[in-house]
Order: structure tokens, then sequence, then C-alpha cells
């Protein structure tokens, strides 16, 4: 008995550390991945670096384009370019993926679309190794260097800060106000006219359009194929005439059907005209005409004056 317990702990010892060894290779497994895994992780990572740079510099070349009178005027209204539209204008140089190969410039695009108060941006990017969009708001915010800028994400001490200063500046407009709007002066309003910018030109067309003030319109002249006509040409036929023999004396013999039908001693030459009908093309000057559009509406102009003025196109406010 005491030999067999001596001969079977060796083997329990040997299957306890085989164990042990096994749950060790596995932690170690997880806890160091594998070449691929790191490869994979790493490509990924590049592809995301790459197309985020990409829609970066796209969403900055066109904070810079869409200035005021670029911007679509209405509520509801949008205004898009393209990325080949952009690289048209020259705003950016053409964007390739982590691959170096080049990105779609049509699904590619830029989209404005205005709002009650403010502006939204969407920047779509389609490449072939990710295709993702991302938005941004812009407007007219205090912080804004020029017209419009985007819409900063603020800190608490930031937004109490830009608080502090919009009653100052609204206490300066109501001071204004009140000056002007004193017992000696009154409002005087005036509805004036105002167009939008042009927008991009249409294509080529054969149908006439008429420019106006809110259209313009360019023409070309094109020679060009408009038709066909059949033209008459008249063309001499020559034949043999046929041989016979009479008495011993070859006679030549020209049919009915030629101008100089007949018998002769002599060989000759059969001759007629005929007329042959041919179809030719007819070429014109046909104009083509394309053109542009901007939008009319009208802005209300405003001015202080003694209650007691004639300003010409002006009506006093109530």
């Amino acid at each position: 008995m005491y030999e067999e317990n001596r001969s079977g702990f060796p083997v329990k010892k040997v299957i306890l550390a085989i164990l042990v060894l096994v749950v060790i290779f596995f932690i170690l497994m997880w806890l160091f991945p594998t070449k691929g895994y790191l490869n994979n992780n790493s490509e990924s990572a590049s592809v995301t670096k790459t197309f985020s740079e990409n829609i970066e510099l796209i969403k900055d070349a066109a904070m810079g384009y869409y200035t005021d009178e670029r911007l679509p005027q209405n509520t509801g209204d949008t205004e898009k370019m393209t990325l080949n539209d952009m690289i048209d204008k020259h705003l950016i140089t053409e964007p390739v993926d982590s691959n170096n190969e080049r990105c779609d410039l049509e699904k590619s695009y830029v989209e404005v679309t205005k709002e009650e108060t403010e502006y939204l941006m969407k920047i779509n990017l389609s490449c072939n190794d990710k295709t993702d969009y991302i938005r941004a708001h812009m407007g007219s915010y205090t912080y804004c260097v020029g017209d419009i800028c985007e819409k900063k994400n603020l800190t608490n001490d930031e937004e109490k800060s830009e608080e502090s200063t919009e009653p100052e500046t609204t206490a300066t407009e109501n001071t204004s106000t009140s000056s002007n709007n004193s017992n000696d002066n009154c409002k005087f309003v005036k509805s004036v006219l105002k167009y939008t910018n042009y927008g991009n030109w249409s294509s080529w067309t054969k149908t006439k359009v008429n420019a106006s003030n809110t259209r313009n319109v360019q023409t070309k002249v094109v020679n060009e194929k408009t038709g066909s006509q059949t033209k008459v040409y008249t063309t001499e036929v020559r034949a043999n005439p046929s041989v016979s023999t009479v008495n011993g004396q070859k006679i030549y013999t020209c049919s009915s059907d030629y101008a100089n039908a007949g018998r002769y001693d002599r060989k000759v030459i059969c001759r007629k005209n005929i007329n042959v009908y041919k179809e030719v093309p007819v070429y014109s000057n046909v104009t083509y005409y394309r053109y542009q559009d901007r939008k009319a509406y009208y802005d209300t102009d405003v001015k202080w004056a003694s209650c007691n003025s004639n300003l010409s196109g002006y009506r006093k406010a109530s």
C-alpha cells in the first residue's frame, strides 16, 4: 500500500504542472496579441488618420469659401459644392486615401443649409478605404474673426465671458436707439431691392433664353448639320453598240434609249444623259444658349430723421 502511494504521487504532480503551463500559455496569448493582429490595428489607425486629415482639410477650405454672399439666403435653402467643384475653384488639391488612391470627386461634397439662426455644414468624403461625413455649425458669433465662423464648444468660463459681453452690446444699441428715437426724431423705412450672387451655369441648349434682371445669358454660334436636301446631277452614260452582219457588212446599232439611236456602218459609241438623285447634308449656323440665375429679395433700409422730414422713398414707421 505504501509503495502504490509513492508511485502515484509523481504522476499527479506532472499532470498538475502541465495544466498550469497550459493556463499560463493562454494568458500570455491574451496579453500579447499576434503580429497579424497588431498589423491590422496599425492599418486601421492609418486609414482613420488619413481620412480624418482629408475631411478636415475639405472643411477648412469650405469654411474659407462660404462667406456671406455665397451662403444660402432663405431658411431651408441649401448650397452644394462637390469635391470636383472645389478642385476646379483651386480651393483644395485632390486628396488621396491611405492606399494613395484618389477619392470620389462627385460623391464627396460639401453642403450648407440655412437654419433659423445659423448654418449647418455637412462634409461628406467617399474614398475606397472609407466613406463617412461630419457636420459643423456656422454662424455670426461674438468670437468670430470674420463675418462667420464655426461654432465652438465653449467651457463654462468662456460661456460666462460671452454672456457678459452681450448685455454691454445690447446696452450700447439701446442707448443708440434711445438717442435716435428721441422726441425730435422718427424712424423712416424703405424697401430696397437686392440680389443674391449668380448660381452655376446651365447646360447649353438650342431653346432660346432671354436675359432679365435675375438671369444672365450667354450664347454661342455653331455651324452644324441641320438637315439634308436632294440634289439632281446629270451624267453621261456611254456604251458600245450591238454588232450584226448584213450581206457581209458589219452593222453597228445603238438602241432607242440612247440619244444617238440608229444603225451605223462604222463603229460608234452609244451615248445618253441620265439624272442622278443624291441626298446631301445641309449645314447652318445654330445659336446655343446657357444661363445662370440669381434671386431677388427685398431688404429694409432704416433712417432716423426729424418727424417732419419728407425723405424720398421712405415712409414713417408706425
